[in-house]
């Protein structure tokens, strides 16, 4: 299986998250308390909490180093059976910072025991969906004649996108607007990490270097905007219009590149065949 179909997904995965609550809380009452609503509306700004940055999309930023340091040197490029345990042991990590740091920061929740379980059933369910999202787009596409990362450009990011619209939408009506807007980041930390534990056992080279560092690049620069919106944001942390329209506008110009630049269009994937990371 190619890790490059995955990869395709990554920097289209924040903007589909930040518009989406954008788009949710532009009713007039959202379930909590949220008594500055009317006047964000009014200055359409999606508000997000600044401890969003240090809890979740800097821990991310972290998986995706490590993701490059399994990858991209010489000596161990690609994907052998030694980097799962190490994505493991990264996800691990993840999770407890995120725990542990996020009891005395960020907006208060109520989660019972039945809803923990849930949470837990739904993280093992995203890792395994991730997984045959990339192997059913690859048969598709090898069915098809095209290209592996036309596949995971245009199917397999459009279906991956569809759990996180769902669970943004619902999430951000609640009135956890933060929770909300961040859940696409505990996504793909799972798929950068758990979803990608089945191809360390049978090993993935790199086969298109430029293919796979352009979409590694870009995959950084999402969450790094994204960080840099909420923590200087101004007066109030989160998104305003126009921010919530830049993360799109970036992914275009990933795409662009691709398609223009990087020209991966053999029948295999010849820039898609290989290389790997979301």
């Amino acid at each position: 299986m190619s890790l490059m179909t995955s990869l395709a997904l990554g920097p289209g995965a924040l903007d589909n998250g930040e518009q989406v609550a954008y788009i949710a809380t532009r009713k007039k009452k959202i379930g909590g308390d949220h008594k500055d609503h009317e006047e964000h509306r009014r200055e359409h700004l999606l508000q997000v909490d600044r401890s969003a940055v240090t809890i979740q999309a800097i821990p991310y930023l972290a998986i995706l180093a490590l993701f490059a340091l399994l990858t991209i040197p010489a000596p161990w490029r690609g994907l052998q059976p030694l980097d799962g345990w190490i994505l493991l042991c990264g996800y691990i990590a993840y999770v407890v910072q995120a725990l542990l740091r996020g009891r005395k920061d960020g907006e208060d929740t109520e989660w019972k025991n039945k809803e923990k379980w849930m949470a837990a059933a739904g993280v093992a369910v995203l890792a395994v969906g991730a997984y045959f999202t990339v192997f059913s787009t690859e048969k598709i596409v090898s069915a098809i004649g095209l290209s592996k990362i036309i596949g995971g450009l245009f199917i397999t990011a459009p279906i991956a996108a569809l759990p996180e619209v769902f669970a943004t939408w619902y999430v951000v009506r609640s009135g956890q607007v933060t929770s909300g807007v961040t859940s696409v980041i505990g996504d793909h930390v799972v798929t950068i990490t758990l979803a990608f534990i089945p191809l360390t056992i049978i090993g993935m080279p790199i086969e298109s270097m430029l293919l796979f560092s352009l979409s590694l690049v870009f995959v950084a620069i999402m969450p790094t905007v994204y960080a840099a919106s909420i923590w200087w944001g101004g007066r109030e942390s989160g998104f305003k219009r126009w921010q919530v329209f830049l993360l799109p506008a970036i992914y275009i110009v990933y795409v662009l590149l691709i398609v223009f630049w990087v020209q991966p269009f053999g029948t295999g994937g010849q820039g898609g065949a290989g290389a790997g990371a979301s």
